[in-house]
């Protein structure tokens, strides 16, 4: 067994000394009192220090609130996609549409995957209650299907009927149906994003509800937050009082979230800054929803592209030579590739591979570049399903590939623009707060190793 080497001395017993796992540095005793330790190096305390004087309010005195999200305590009874909302019927005044977990959001703007919660509430001057589920037929019906589980759901101990609610209510219900600011509750990195589509939260998800602050635009108010709350300055704040996981992963929960020091513009000068930074932000964020959308688009090919007023014929008659001898084939980016081959005649043949010796000869790039995106898309195809795989005709083929390519250029340009205006929103929000430039070397520095 090989042997474990102890920490190299010569590092610990330097006054000043890092790396990838450790931190040495001098710090004053009179700092270790009855509050929290804040243990940085020197320089980085003075730029700590330097965001929070800076600052005007914590992040608790602009929210109205802070909420984790809602908690079913049975995901796969109260989550439901539009097939069972169409198998039961389900009255979508109980339908709400959600986000659930990193995936849905992305930093700037989330991502709906088309999924819905069971929402068994009304809201009645102000107060949140239970509706009676009997005046929806449907949704009784579909939930009594899973009363004798639902009644055992647990929470802090206590069985759902233990705690006087109704078998089919959700542990914290909460009314989402506002503009608001959304993070993952576990990232290695600041992630917020803009909600004003009115979605619902599962799982470890915070939602933050900003507060109108005076005459500020109460839409550019938000933007403004989180171009601030997404910047390097309070990431770098962030991860000095956070809670760090395995893998530099930090815990973005309420207690954390509402010390963050967050500057409102005071002088003619600092509101030029939340104007400039607020056009930044609605710029980047039209170019991140065209870019999801384009994804989208992408993901879904040829489907998205097609239009049924086209015709169409079998890829099994325009194949110049083929073999293929299996029933079906597995997808792979290490087995599917193209060769560009000469014929006797010296007429160039496009060659799609499936596997070492398994091939479609085509004369066609346009055809064979069409069927090569389409195989992307799929993790297996019989076959029976290539050779009768609908190829549109000239000039639509072209036209659809065009555009295609078209979309994915689009896509590399908007997240170019993206990386370019995050900077510009960086450079602001460190002028803001009044970062010099060797102090922003040194939050880069620290942002790169954490």
């Amino acid at each position: 067994m090989e042997k474990i080497q102890p920490y190299n001395i010569e590092h610990i017993t330097k006054v000043a000394y890092s790396d990838a796992f450790i931190d040495i540095f001098e710090t004053e005793q009179s700092s270790l009192n009855e509050e929290p330790w804040i243990l940085m190096p020197e320089d980085e305390k003075k730029i700590f220090k330097r965001i929070a004087n800076s600052s005007t309010h914590l992040l608790k005195h602009i929210c109205e609130n802070i909420y984790r999200s809602i908690e079913t305590g049975k995901d796969e009874v109260f989550i439901v996609n539009e097939e069972k909302i169409e198998m039961y019927e389900l009255e979508s005044e109980l339908l709400k549409r959600i986000l659930k977990g990193k995936g849905s959001i992305r930093k700037w703007i989330v991502t709906w995957d088309g999924k819905y919660v069971i929402f068994p509430y009304e809201q009645k001057e102000g107060k949140i209650t239970a509706v009676n589920i009997n005046h929806y037929p449907n949704a009784s019906r579909y939930l009594e299907e899973s009363r004798a589980i639902l009644e055992k759901r647990k929470w802090f101990g206590k069985t759902i009927l233990e705690s006087g609610r109704k078998w089919y209510e959700l542990w914290n219900p909460i009314i989402f149906n506002r503009e608001k600011l959304i993070t993952p509750e576990i990232s290695n990195r600041n992630i917020f994003a803009y909600d004003n589509q009115n979605y619902y939260c599962v799982g470890k998800v915070f939602s933050l509800f900003l507060k109108p602050y005076g005459d500020i635009d109460f839409n550019s108010f938000n933007k403004y937050i989180l171009a601030l709350l997404n910047s390097n300055v309070l990431e770098f704040y962030f991860k000095h009082i956070a809670s760090v996981k395995q893998g530099y992963y930090y815990e973005y929960m309420e207690k954390v979230l509402e010390r963050l020091p967050i500057k409102i513009p005071q002088t003619d000068e600092n509101k030029k800054l939340f104007d400039q930074i607020v056009e930044n932000v609605d710029q980047l964020l039209q170019l991140a929803e065209q870019t999801e959308s384009l994804k989208g688009k992408i993901k879904n090919f040829p489907e998205r592209y097609l239009t049924t007023e086209w015709s169409f014929d079998k890829l099994a008659n325009m194949i110049k030579a083929i073999s293929l001898s299996r029933s079906s084939y597995a997808i792979s980016g290490k087995s599917l590739r193209t060769r560009y081959l000469k014929d006797l005649e010296d007429k160039e043949i496009f060659r799609i591979v499936l596997a070492s010796t398994e091939y479609v000869d085509l004369y066609s790039e346009e055809i064979a570049s069409y069927v090569l995106e389409v195989l992307k898309t799929l993790n297996r195809i019989a076959k029976r399903e290539l050779l009768e795989l609908k190829i549109p005709a000239q000039p639509h083929l072209k036209s659809l590939m065009d555009q295609y390519r078209k979309d994915k250029e689009q896509i590399v340009k908007n997240e170019k623009a993206v990386k370019e205006l995050e900077k510009q929103i960086d450079d602001l929000v460190y002028k803001l707060y009044d970062i010099t430039h060797q102090e922003r070397r040194i939050i880069e520095q620290y942002l790169a190793k954490f």
